[in-house]
């Protein structure tokens, strides 16, 4: 949906009409995070929207026991309106709250780039439409390595073996 915004040296200008959505994740074969039930990452998504003037259209929420997917039953329907550019802006409580697999952001950062979302993460203090920007390829590759860090020393490495990992 686009609405003609002004007529310029003879050149329309197009702007997609507002339409923001919120997303929450739960969970339920694991423990709670602090303060992060999907009530209180709705709260949290609505406060911010107050704050920034956005409103919101509506807030997806999924308690599901496998949450390592794309394959949510909300998010799939959030997915559905991306792809058919319905969503203009997408706020999320926390990073993790929209996937922890490094893979399934790497494939929502792209679809969201590919449909000009605007995708905010309030705890992480990400913004795309901000100079932080670039924070979010940050936040992917930190995500990776942070990943390899945690694992340990790579046996097949020879430096490994000297404690140099």
């Amino acid at each position: 949906m686009s609405i003609l915004l002004n007529l310029k040296h003879g050149f329309a200008f197009y702007k997609r009409k507002m339409s923001i959505y919120g997303y929450t994740r739960l969970n339920n074969h694991r423990p709670t995070p602090d303060k992060l039930d999907t009530r209180n990452q709705a709260g949290i998504i609505r406060k911010l929207s107050e704050k920034k003037e956005l409103k919101l259209k509506k807030i997806f929420r999924d308690i599901e026991s496998n949450s390592a997917s794309l394959e949510l039953p909300n998010l799939k329907k959030l997915i559905t309106l991306i792809v058919q550019d319905k969503v203009t802006v997408l706020i999320v409580a926390r990073l993790d709250r929209l996937t922890r697999s490094i893979r399934l952001y790497k494939q929502l950062l792209n679809l969201f780039e590919k449909h000009k979302i605007r995708f905010v993460s309030v705890a992480e203090g990400l913004d795309s439409k901000t100079k932080w920007k670039n924070g979010f390829r940050c936040t992917q590759y930190n995500g990776t390595l942070g990943r390899k860090i945690n694992s340990g020393p790579d046996p097949r490495n020879d430096r490994t073996k000297t404690g140099n990992w």
